[in-house]
Formats: C-alpha cells, structure tokens, sequence
C-alpha cells in the first residue's frame, strides 16, 4: 500500500508543479471566494503554512485576520506525530520547531471551528492523500478515539487534485468534511 500511496504522490504533485504561475495565482483567489461561506460560519480555525507547489492561502489568511477571526497553526517536533496548535504566526513558516520550543498559548485541536489542512490528492468519499507523515491523521484520531468535538475539517488544493476513484486507505485515515478548490466547496458528509 505504501508503494502505491508513494506513486499517487508523486503524480500529483508533478501536476501541481506543472501548473502555470498565473493559473496558481488566480486559483488562490477563487480558492477565497468558494470557502467563504464556511468561513463566515466558524471563529476558531487552524490553518497551515503553504509552500512550493500548494495552493496559496494567502487570501483566506488575510480575509480571516480582516475578519477577526481567531488563527491558529500546527507545529510539531520532529519524530513525534502529533501536532500542537498555537496562535497564528507568519514568521513560524515550518512545522517543526526546536526541541526546547513550547508554542505560546496553545491550544486544544477540539476547541476549533475549523481545520484547514493540506493534502496532496482526496477522493470521492473525503479521504486525503497527505504527504505521508501521518501528523493529522494521528493527531486527528486521537481527538476522534478520546471521545471530543471534532472541528469541521476542509481540505485546501487544486481541482486536479481531486482522485477520481478510491484512495488507498488504512484504519487511521480520517475522512474530511470538505475540499475547496478553486472550482467550489464539495461537502462529504
């Protein structure tokens, strides 16, 4: 399963690499525009740090800090997999922090509204292809196995990454509530 989850990988982050600059720009603007509603809906939202070939987020970051809505983002140390959230900082870009870092004010994943997160590909049915660390879907499940509230979870990408069969799956994956791209909202559930 994991050769086959390592090839779907690389194709579809090829297609991404392969999309053209003002493409990606205008992408991002739409991305804005189709999420809003959810948006509007929540207060309390964990978003990630996009880079290189993801979508850019940037306009929902500053739509939401327009907004006043509480930002929040992950991070983790290395070789451990489950990520804490501390309040939204443009200058922290990586996930992983230091040894001897402790986030400000961190917060409990089942406190937010609404998690944002990255995925390389999702399927039909919700499921995401990430990009094989297993932070959220750890992190995630251990929110889902304790019992708590679980946040309204979005993925965030570009139509092409949408998988047109069945990802492969294992017993810890989680299934989003949403994708948004730049085509519109899909709702899962």
């Amino acid at each position: 399963m994991h050769n086959e989850k390592n090839t779907l990988r690389r194709e579809f982050i090829m297609k991404c690499q392969n999309l053209d600059i003002n493409a990606r720009l205008d992408y991002s603007k739409k991305l804005l525009v189709n999420i809003k509603p959810l948006l509007d809906s929540v207060n309390k939202i964990a978003i990630y740090h996009a880079y290189g070939w993801e979508i850019s987020l940037a306009s929902i970051i500053d739509y939401c800090i327009k907004e006043q809505k509480q930002l929040f983002q992950p991070v983790t140390y290395r070789h451990q997999r489950q990520m804490l959230l501390m309040p939204y900082d443009v200058t922290i870009k990586n996930i992983f922090v230091e040894p001897d870092y402790i986030p400000p004010n961190s917060m409990k994943w089942y406190n937010v509204d609404l998690i944002i997160l990255p995925l390389v590909a999702i399927d039909k049915s919700g499921y995401r292809l990430g990009k094989g660390g297993g932070y959220y879907d750890a992190t995630l499940g251990n929110v889902i196995d304790l019992g708590e509230k679980v946040p309204k979870l979005c993925g965030a990408g570009y139509s092409i990454q949408m998988y047109l069969g069945d990802l492969p799956k294992e017993k810890f994956d989680v299934q989003l509530d949403y994708f948004v791209s730049e085509n519109g909202l899909i709702s899962f559930k």
